[in-house]
């Protein structure tokens, strides 16, 4: 991966430099990590230079990368890349699209995911989302399950400190497995604190079947009671913020008895500028749900994830 990474880097500054003077250019080097304790791992590292177009208020970027999988199972490899478009079509609506090119060792699968977000008023946010993906699973891949999903989301900031978010999302993976459902939260900001807020949020997931090499019951319900706090930091050059809860996980399969868990998430996230031109953003959170976990989690199960991505911006 290091010597991918290092041809894929000099290739990416050797392209950016012949197209254009350094100004607005950012380079990005994002790194992925996911583990949880079923001794199931993820890394993807990417370096991508993205583009300010100035005659359609737009972004555009190339991205090189390697993603890898590695489980007590196996492992599976894949290089990408990744094509990325930003736009602000106007002043209350945004779309941005993302077609990553893969290559791995038996399956090339073409990836990506369109995003519009719309804002009709001040008190309403839409979002709209439809993705290309796979099973991201050492099993899910080596079957070639890809995957379709679909998403719409709306934000009500019905009163001052409130904001309510729904949304509905499907899913079609290649096995013929259907899941659908939807996600609720709502968001109260304390107003004596600052960057405090109580939250709550709510998930509804229905599976056609219990899929082979990933974790899909016929009924899942998660249910979260979360503190939530963000502030800046030195003198407004970084944000620092963190979001931690309890609550329950239940699911059942057919012909199971229905299983009931504790639940915890915890989230960490910074993002801001050691100078003018080098930045850092950064969120990592871990829970005893999610992940490619194949069996059924318990109270016992860690799921991890890490994102970082380092950014020089001229």
């Amino acid at each position: 991966m290091v010597k991918f990474f290092a041809f894929s880097a000099t290739c990416l500054l050797l392209l950016t430099s012949t197209l254009s003077h350094a100004e607005d250019w950012r380079y990005v080097n994002e790194y992925l990590l996911t583990s949880d304790s079923d001794n199931a791992e993820q890394q993807a590292i990417y370096l991508g230079a993205l583009k300010k177009l100035h005659s359609s208020d737009a972004q555009a970027g190339i991205w090189l990368g390697q993603w890898r999988f590695d489980e007590p199972v196996g492992s599976e490899s894949f290089d990408v890349l990744r094509l990325s478009y930003a736009r602000e079509m106007s002043e209350r609506t945004d779309i941005e699209a993302q077609v990553s090119l893969t290559d791995g060792a038996d399956w090339t699968p073409v990836l990506g995911r369109l995003t519009v977000v719309h804002r009709p008023s001040e008190q309403w946010r839409i979002e709209s989302s439809v993705e290309k993906g796979w099973v991201d699973s050492v099993l899910g891949l080596r079957q070639e399950l890809g995957l379709y999903s679909y998403s719409v989301s709306a934000d009500w900031r019905f009163a001052n400190q409130w904001t309510l978010v729904g949304s509905l999302l499907g899913m079609s993976i290649d096995d013929g497995n259907d899941r659908k459902g939807a996600v609720a939260r709502l968001i109260y900001e304390v107003a004596s604190r600052p960057g405090l807020t109580l939250q709550t949020r709510s998930k509804w997931l229905n599976s056609k079947f219990n899929g082979n090499g990933y974790f899909s019951p016929d009924r899942l319900q998660e249910h979260l009671l979360l503190v939530g706090y963000a502030r800046p930091l030195l003198q407004d050059r970084w944000s620092l913020r963190t979001l931690a809860g309890a609550g329950t996980q239940t699911f059942r399969s057919a012909g199971q008895d229905e299983i009931n868990n504790d639940l915890y998430y915890l989230e960490i996230g910074i993002r801001g500028w050691f100078s003018d031109h080098l930045g850092l953003e950064g969120k990592a959170y871990c829970s005893n749900a999610g992940g490619p976990n194949q069996g059924a989690p318990d109270n016992d199960y860690r799921y991890c994830n890490l994102g970082l991505s380092i950014i020089a911006s001229y």
